[in-house]
């Protein structure tokens, strides 16, 4: 993983309300893997989450998740770092890291949790290697 280079940022963003949200296609662009990096920087509601998975995207257009690539639920009111590399040869470890390659077409799905109406401002950066 020693070609690392900083590809995008997907999301800075406030989401409201329990549910998902999907993001836009992305193509890997000459890379095997990524890390995604999720920022939180404030939330409200009652013990409101973010919480961010990888999905390719096949031939025919349908998603699937990869599998182990998705954080914890991040605590949205903490404003924290956390990271996770999805990347073919590296030592799996859990919501840190997935022994898997990226497929060429990717989008990453936002989960908002909590109650009383929540709400999560968060970014996510890419860092293809």
């Amino acid at each position: 993983m020693a070609n690392r280079k900083f590809i995008d940022r997907l999301s800075s963003a406030t989401a409201a309300g329990s549910g998902a949200t999907n993001g836009a296609d992305r193509t890997l662009r000459s890379g095997r893997g990524i890390t995604f990096v999720v920022k939180t920087i404030s939330g409200s509601g009652t013990s409101p989450t973010v919480t961010v998975k990888l999905q390719g995207k096949t031939q025919t257009g349908d998603y699937y998740d990869i599998p182990g690539a998705t954080t914890t639920a991040l605590p949205a009111g903490t404003p924290a770092v956390t990271a996770l590399t999805v990347c073919p040869g590296i030592t799996a470890a859990n919501n840190a890291a997935v022994n898997l390659p990226v497929p060429v077409t990717y989008r990453l799905v936002y989960t908002i949790g909590g109650s009383a109406t929540p709400t999560a401002t968060f970014a996510v950066d890419v860092i293809e290697h």
